[in-house]
C-alpha cells in the first residue's frame, strides 16, 4: 500500500491523456472535485472491487486470485489461484458481495459462479454455462444477478444456482445488448447494467423490465465512449468508468447526467470496476495493476 501526501504526488499519464483532457475541457462546469488517498498495489491487471464493512475485495485477475485489503489498505488475506477445482479460479473479471459479507466471483474461464465466505473459505458453485463477466446480489441476497457478454444477457440465479429468469439479446433496442459488462443494484432495487458496444448503461426493473438509459455514444460530459465499471451511492447516483477516456462519470438516478469526477494531480489509467463507499470511491486501474482510492465529496 502507498500513500501519497499532497506535496510528493506523482502523475502517471496514458499516450490518450490529451484527448481526455480535451474532453474534459469542453465542459469545465460539469467537472467535480475528487482526491486520491491511498493506493492498493501488488495487483496484476485488477478488473474489479468490493466494499463491505471496510474490508475492500479485489479481483487479482493476472494472478487468479482475491485479495482483501482492510480499511488501512493493508492487506489482510488472498485466495485463490490458477486452476480448475473447488475455489480455484481462471481469469476471473467481476465480484460482489451479499449481505452477509459473502464474496461473490465471476470465474469466467471456469464458467461458473463461486461463492466463498468472508474469509476466503469456499462455500459453493454453480455453473454458468455462458461465461460469466460480472455478479451483483439482491438487496436481500435472495438473488444473484450475471452478466454474460458472449450471449449478450443477463440471467438472474438463486444463490443455490437455480435459474430463475435471464433477458437480452444481441441488439441495440432498449432490453438488448452489445457485450453486457458489470452489474449493480440500485437502492429501490432496480438493477444498472452497462452495456459496452451500445455506449450506455441500461437501468430495468428486477423483473427484466426496461426502466430507462443514461449516457450513449461519444467523447463529451454524460457521453460514453468505452464504459466497463459501474457503482451506485446510498441516494441511487451511478458511477459510471471509460476506460478509453479514462474518466468516472455520475449521473443521477433518473439517468440524468450530473459531473465528470477528476483529481487533477492523478489521471485515472484504464478504469473498470468501481465500488463506493460513503465519501470513498474505489477504481479498478486495470493496466496500472492498481486500485485508486479517491475522496469524493459528493454534494
Amino acid at each position: 500500500m502507498r500513500r501519497f501526501p499532497l506535496a510528493t504526488l506523482a502523475r502517471r499519464r496514458p499516450a490518450w491523456f490529451g484527448l481526455a483532457l480535451l474532453w474534459l475541457g469542453t465542459l469545465p462546469a460539469a467537472e467535480w472535485p475528487m482526491q486520491r488517498l491511498q493506493v492498493l498495489d501488488g495487483l496484476r491487471l485488477p478488473t474489479d472491487v468490493a466494499v463491505h464493512d471496510g474490508r475492500i475485495a479485489v479481483v487479482d485477475g493476472g494472478h487468479h486470485r482475491i485479495v482483501v485489503f482492510d480499511a488501512d489498505g493493508d492487506e489482510r488475506l488472498r485466495f485463490g489461484r490458477a486452476g480448475k477445482g473447488r475455489g480455484e479460479l481462471d481469469a476471473p473479471v467481476g465480484i460482489g458481495v451479499d449481505p452477509t459479507g459473502r464474496l461473490l466471483v465471476a470465474d469466467r474461464g471456469n464458467r461458473r459462479i463461486q461463492i466463498y465466505s468472508p474469509e476466503g473459505e469456499f462455500v459453493r458453485q454453480f455453473a454458468v454455462a455462458e461465461r460469466p463477466i460480472d455478479v451483483a446480489a439482491s438487496r436481500d441476497g435472495r438473488e444473484l444477478y450475471v452478466t454474460a457478454n458472449r450471449t449478450h444477457r443477463l440471467l438472474v440465479y438463486r444463490p443455490d444456482g437455480r435459474l430463475l429468469r435471464k433477458w437480452g439479446r444481441n441488439g441495440a433496442d432498449h432490453g438488448e445488448f452489445r457485450y453486457p459488462a458489470t452489474v449493480a443494484v440500485l437502492p429501490n432495487r432496480r438493477l444498472a447494467v452497462v452495456d459496452v458496444f451500445n455506449t450506455r448503461l441500461q437501468i430495468f426493473d428486477p423483473d427484466g423490465t426496461f426502466a430507462f438509459q443514461a449516457g450513449r455514444w461519444g467523447v463529451r460530459p454524460g457521453q460514453l465512449f468505452r464504459p466497463k465499471g459501474v457503482a451506485v451511492d446510498a441516494r441511487g447516483r451511478l458511477y459510471v468508468s471509460d476506460s478509453y477516456l479514462n474518466v468516472v462519470q455520475v449521473f443521477d438516478a433518473e439517468g440524468g447526467f450530473l459531473y465528470v469526477l477528476r483529481d487533477p494531480r492523478h489521471a485515472l489509467v484504464t478504469p473498470a470496476g468501481l465500488a463506493v463507499d460513503g465519501d470513498k470511491l474505489y477504481v479498478a486501474e486495470v493496466m496500472a495493476d492498481r486500485v485508486s482510492v479517491f475522496r469524493v465529496p459528493v454534494p
